[in-house]
């Protein structure tokens, strides 16, 4: 139904269209902004003309004298058919045996204790000096970053920069 109300909204303002430069941009830019001032109730009745006038059938069977017969858009004579045939069935319906996959996926997982740990090789007291180190450094990292947008916001240097972008 949507390319019928296409159709209605171009029909509808016509006499526009033949006004426009004949030039793919410019026939591309006119119909692609929808008018402000369309009677939408207007519209709509007419696409609902054209669908009853001209069902989407019909149209097919149009098509089909320039379309090859093996086309995917002629479905027209063949609606009912089926997608698989018995043998493409007989391959579907087979049980899958999905023993194994439930065997590999039952098995409880392996729980790291604190012995087998990779951590466990550190002594305490070096992973907590580690974490204050992580910290400490990021802390740090983050106050020179600010420190160092601060200095550059300040120079004269990049206020000209800025102003001759146009960005201030």
């Amino acid at each position: 139904m949507s390319v019928y109300l296409a159709a209605a909204v171009v029909m509808s303002r016509r006499e526009e269209l033949f006004e426009v430069e004949c030039d793919n941009a410019m026939v591309h830019s006119f119909l692609t902004k929808f008018p402000k001032n369309a009677d939408l109730e207007l519209i709509i009745s007419h696409a609902h003309k054209l669908y009853v006038t001209y069902p989407p059938e019909a149209l097919q069977n149009r098509a089909q004298s320039w379309l090859d017969g093996n086309s995917c858009v002629n479905t027209f004579n063949k609606s009912n058919t089926r997608l698989y045939d018995d043998n493409d069935e007989k391959v579907y319906s087979t049980p899958f045996d999905f023993g194994p996959i439930d065997n590999l996926l039952g098995k409880p997982r392996v729980k790291r204790t604190a012995e087998s740990s990779a951590l466990s090789k550190y002594p305490p007291n070096a992973i907590r000096l580690y974490r204050r180190n992580m910290v400490t450094m990021v802390a740090f990292s983050a106050a020179s970053v600010g420190t160092a947008a601060l200095l550059l916001l300040n120079s004269a240097l990049f206020r000209e920069w800025l102003s001759s972008t146009g960005h201030r």
